[in-house]
C-alpha cells in the first residue's frame, strides 16, 4: 500500500484549471458534470439542465443516470482503473476525473479531481469550494468506499457540416435600403477613421445639425468619449441619444459601460438589463474557511447563466452583508467580452481569537471599560451558523446573553437567530437621612427572529 503511494505521488501534477461551479439543492452531479462541460469548452454549461434527473428520495442523481445522460448529450464517457496511479495519469494528460465519496449517512457525493501532488489529492467540491486537498490516504479510503467509481468525459468528435453538393452552408444575404440620417451618420464615421478621434466632434456635430431628431450622432459621440476615457461625458452623450431613442442598444450599451467605470454598478445593470445584459458566468466567493461555497452560493441567489439585474445584485449584496460568520465581505460585478459577467465575493470571516497583540490590546480594553466580555464562535458544520455569548459584571448592572445565528437552517430562506438574555438595572429612586432608596429592574428575554432581503431596496 505504502509502495503503491509513493509511487502514486512520485507522479504529482498541478492542479488543472477547471472552472468551478456550486451546487444546488442535490445537484452535485450535475455541478461535477458542468464543470468538466466548461473545461472542455462549453462556456456556459448550466448545472440546472441535470436538475430533472434528480431522484428526490435517493437525494441525488443515480451514477449510471448521470453517465447516460452526459452521453445522450454527445460526449463520450468512459471509466478508469481505481488507483492513485490511474488517477494521476489522467490528471497530468489533462483529463479532469469526477468520483464519487460518501457523504452523510449511506449517501454519496461527486466531486471533480483535478490534481494530485505532493499533499494529495485536489478536488472540486461542489458543496464545499473549489481546490480542496485530500490526503492521499484518506482520499483513497473515501473512493474505496464508493467502490473506486469515476466517469471520464471527453468532448463529442463534431462533424464537419457541409450542403448535399460539398459546400459549406452560406448565410443568405438581406439588405434593407438605409434612410438618409443613416447614410450621414456612416460617411462621418468613415471621415473619423480617416481623420481621428480629434475631428470626432466636429463631423458628429455636422451630421447632428442635418438630423437634429436622430439619436444616432449622439450615441457615436458618447462611443468616442468612452474610448477617450471621458466616462462622465459619454454617459451624459448616452443619455441625450436615449430621449431621442429609448431603444438605442449601442447608447444603452456605452451608458452601462460608462456608469460601470464610474463604480455605479447598480446604474449600470440597469443600462445593460434593457439590451439583455450581463448574463452571470460564474460566481467566485473568495475567504471562506468555515462556511460551504454551497451556503453562501444559494444565499446570494445569483445562478450562472441567469440575467444578472440590478435588483437581483442589489438584494445579494445586502444580504452577503447579513451573514452572521463574517466580519467584512464585498460584492462586485466584473463584466465579460461576450455579454456574460463574472460576480466577484470576498468574505473575510469572523476570528474564533484575536489575533496580534494589539487586538488582544483593543479586546482587554473594551472588556475594561465596558465590564463586560464577550465571544462569537463560528460552528463546524459549514452552514455559517455562529455561537455567542456575553458576560457584563458591573456593579448592580449585571447581564448575561446567549446566541445562535444561522443562514439558511434546513433549506429555509433567511437568517435564523435564537437569543436569551438576563439583565438586571438598579436605579436610585429616592433619597433618606442614611441612604438611598433602590430599585432593583431585572428583564428576561428569549427570542426566534429571522430575516431576509426580499428585494434590493
Amino acid at each position: 500500500m505504502i509502495a503503491t503511494l509513493v509511487a502514486a505521488l512520485s507522479l504529482a501534477s498541478s492542479a488543472i484549471d477547471v472552472p468551478y461551479l456550486p451546487q444546488t439543492d442535490a445537484l452535485c452531479g450535475g455541478a461535477a458534470v458542468a464543470m468538466v462541460f466548461r473545461y472542455w469548452g462549453d462556456a456556459h454549461a448550466d448545472v440546472q439542465e441535470f436538475a430533472s434527473l434528480v431522484d428526490r428520495r435517493a437525494g441525488g442523481i443515480a451514477n449510471d443516470v448521470l453517465s447516460d445522460a452526459v452521453a445522450k448529450r454527445g460526449w463520450r464517457v468512459g471509466r478508469m482503473e481505481g488507483s492513485l496511479g490511474a488517477l494521476t495519469a489522467r490528471v497530468r494528460d489533462g483529463q479532469p476525473v469526477i468520483v464519487l465519496v460518501p457523504d452523510r449517512g449511506n449517501r454519496y457525493h461527486y466531486v471533480v479531481v483535478t490534481g494530485v501532488n505532493e499533499d494529495g489529492v485536489i478536488v472540486h467540491d461542489p458543496a464545499w469550494g473549489p481546490s480542496r486537498a485530500i490526503r492521499a490516504p484518506d482520499f483513497e479510503r473515501a473512493w474505496r468506499t464508493a467502490k473506486f467509481w469515476s466517469l471520464i468525459i471527453m468532448p463529442p468528435v463534431a462533424p464537419a457540416v457541409v450542403e448535399a453538393d460539398g459546400r459549406t452552408p452560406a448565410v443568405e444575404a438581406t439588405s434593407t435600403a438605409p434612410d438618409r440620417c443613416d447614410e450621414v451618420l456612416s460617411r462621418a464615421l468613415a471621415n473619423i477613421r480617416e481623420q481621428g478621434f480629434d475631428r470626432a466632434e466636429m463631423l458628429l456635430g455636422e451630421a447632428r445639425a442635418q438630423c437634429p431628431n436622430a439619436a444616432g450622432p449622439l450615441g457615436e459621440l458618447s462611443g468616442v468619449r468612452f474610448a477617450q476615457h471621458r466616462w462622465a461625458d459619454a454617459a451624459a452623450l448616452a443619455r441625450d441619444a436615449l430621449a431621442r431613442d429609448p431603444h438605442d442598444g449601442y447608447a444603452l450599451d456605452v451608458l452601462g459601460s460608462s456608469l460601470f467605470m464610474q463604480d455605479d454598478e447598480v446604474g449600470a445593470l440597469r443600462a445593460w438589463n434593457r439590451i439583455e445584459k450581463s448574463r452571470v458566468n460564474l460566481v467566485r466567493i473568495d475567504g471562506l474557511h468555515h462556511t460551504r461555497y454551497q451556503t453562501i452560493a444559494e444565499t446570494l441567489a445569483i445562478q450562472p447563466n441567469r440575467l444578472l439585474t440590478a435588483d437581483v445584485f442589489e438584494r445579494a449584496r445586502r444580504r452577503l452583508g447579513e451573514l452572521p460568520d463574517h466580519s467584512a465581505a464585498r460584492l462586485a460585478v466584473r463584466p465579460e467580452r461576450d455579454g456574460f459577467a463574472t460576480v466577484d465575493v470576498v468574505v473575510a470571516e469572523r476570528a474564533t481569537l484575536p489575533r496580534g497583540r494589539a487586538e488582544w490590546v483593543d479586546a482587554a480594553l473594551r472588556a475594561g471599560v465596558d465590564r463586560e466580555v464577550g465571544v462569537a464562535v463560528p460552528g463546524t458544520t459549514g452552514q455559517g451558523e455562529v455561537w455567542s455569548a456575553s458576560w457584563r459584571w458591573w456593579s448592580h448592572r449585571p447581564g448575561v446573553s446567549i446566541g445562535f445565528a444561522a443562514p439558511r437552517v434546513h433549506g429555509l430562506p433567511g437568517v435564523w437567530r435564537v437569543e436569551g438574555t438576563w439583565r438586571s438595572e438598579t436605579y436610585a429612586t429616592g433619597e433618606t437621612r442614611l441612604a438611598s432608596l433602590l430599585t432593583r429592574e431585572r428583564r428576561t428575554r428569549a427570542a426566534l427572529t429571522v430575516s431576509d432581503w426580499l428585494t434590493g431596496r
